[in-house]
């Protein structure tokens, strides 16, 4: 099939239409509570005062880059959680013609196409956009890393450049990436001969840029250089006692935050409650519970079956062992092993984190699908594939008695 505009507009449409369709039927709440409160606090404040502060005071709990959206919207638009929800259906959109933009410089037709396609239908990438939370935008910026880098257009200095502005926008978004986004671009010169060192030092330049102006204000707020949130002891803390509730011993429960305390003293209370925890736990306690977490990132049901997630799982692993014969692939494959790990020590077992990997893994999804039609027959190809659809099919059409049944071996 021709990668003509009836492509891009047939992938656009669809992106369109299933977003479009789930917030119709899922709504973002009037009354935020959780991570949505706190983002929504914080855009508010820079509205009202025009100060960066959230809930009891705050000035670092969440990185910038979500709450100056959500302002930008409300500027334009009024406080409307449907305004946020449709600019981030839009944007969802876009992340999936970057990313078929993007497979088709890794991948012929119909691999590329299949990338765009199942990006629109990819659950863990629309399912964000009904809600305030910054999974929408941070999957924009990477799908927009990919797209830049892999391009062949325009000069390599401003691809590099543009690449860079993405990354330093995502760091802004969620801190955690900013390891990886530096080791990311500093090897690019040598994963691919589009770029030089000098264009790619030019991005990096931008990266650290984000960083020192975050990092900056927050040493004139805190009289401390503060890279990240404030909260990294509170996240480190939860990573490895919420899981431990599963474990059946004697714990103290999970004391909310003494707001009394200046803002990085109550993370350094969370910081020492880590390590006292640490040290009254065995080796093997600390091994499930850190087990736990990852296994939460990777489980399936939400509560209903992730049919999508699941139906990818061995092509992106696929994805991964083509990644020895296409360096290309190894920033792909780093965002993923780095960000699960990240994920494990940091926040506890939840579900979305998963959600942040979507545009890497679709793309290495399609680089092993295509891997398995090159190194099988193409009838035990399709009959595989075939039967590996209708068992997600099935188990998504039984998705609740499945579900009662894994709970069921776990609790034995």
């Amino acid at each position: 099939m021709s990668r003509g505009w009836r492509t891009w507009l047939a992938v656009s449409v669809c992106a369109l239409c299933v977003r479009a369709a789930y917030l119709a039927g899922h709504p973002p709440l009037r009354e935020l509570s959780g991570d949505a409160s706190e983002y929504h606090a914080y855009a508010t404040s820079l509205l009202d005062t025009g100060r960066y502060v959230g809930p009891n005071g705050d000035a670092a709990g969440r990185m910038p880059g979500y709450p100056l959206f959500l302002a930008s919207i409300y500027a334009l638009f009024g406080r409307s959680t449907i305004a946020v929800a449709v600019a981030q259906v839009i944007l969802g959109t876009l992340a999936c013609l970057l990313l078929y933009g993007a497979a088709g410089r890794l991948l012929e037709p119909p691999w590329s196409l299949f990338c765009g396609f199942y990006a629109a239908i990819y659950y863990d990438l629309f399912a964000p956009t009904a809600s305030i939370l910054s999974e929408s935008l941070y999957s924009f910026l990477l799908a927009a890393f990919a797209a830049v880098i892999l391009s062949g257009y325009g000069p390599a200095a401003l691809r590099a450049a543009v690449a860079g502005l993405c990354l330093a926008g995502a760091y802004w978004v969620r801190p955690e990436c900013l390891p990886w986004a530096v080791c990311a671009l500093a090897a690019l010169p040598w994963l691919t001969k589009d770029y030089t060192l000098r264009q790619i030092s030019c991005a990096l330049a931008g990266v650290l840029l984000a960083v020192g102006l975050w990092g900056g204000r927050n040493a004139i707020v805190f009289k401390r250089f503060l890279p990240a949130t404030s909260r990294g002891g509170f996240t480190l803390y939860l990573g490895l006692r919420l899981p431990l509730q599963n474990q059946k011993l004697q714990l103290d429960p999970v004391a909310p935050s003494d707001v009394s305390l200046p803002e990085l003293k109550r993370d350094d209370v969370f910081r020492k409650k880590y390590f006292d925890l640490k040290q009254t736990l065995r080796f093997g306690q600390i091994a499930r519970a850190y087990a736990f977490d990852i296994a939460s990132i990777c489980y399936p049901f939400l509560p209903r079956y992730d049919a999508t997630y699941v139906f990818l799982i061995p092509f992106w692993l696929l994805g991964f062992w083509a990644a020895r014969q296409d360096k290309r692939l190894w920033p792909f494959c780093g965002f993923i092993i780095f960000s699960a790990g990240i994920y494990t020590f940091f926040g506890g077992p939840a579900s979305r984190y998963r959600f942040s990997l979507s545009p890497f893994m679709i793309l290495l999804g399609g680089v092993g699908l295509r891997l398995a039609w090159r190194n099988f027959s193409r009838r035990a190809f399709l009959w595989s594939l075939s039967g590996w659809g209708a068992a997600n099919l099935l188990i998504w059409s039984s998705s609740e008695t499945f579900r009662r049944i894994l709970l069921g071996l776990r609790s034995g």
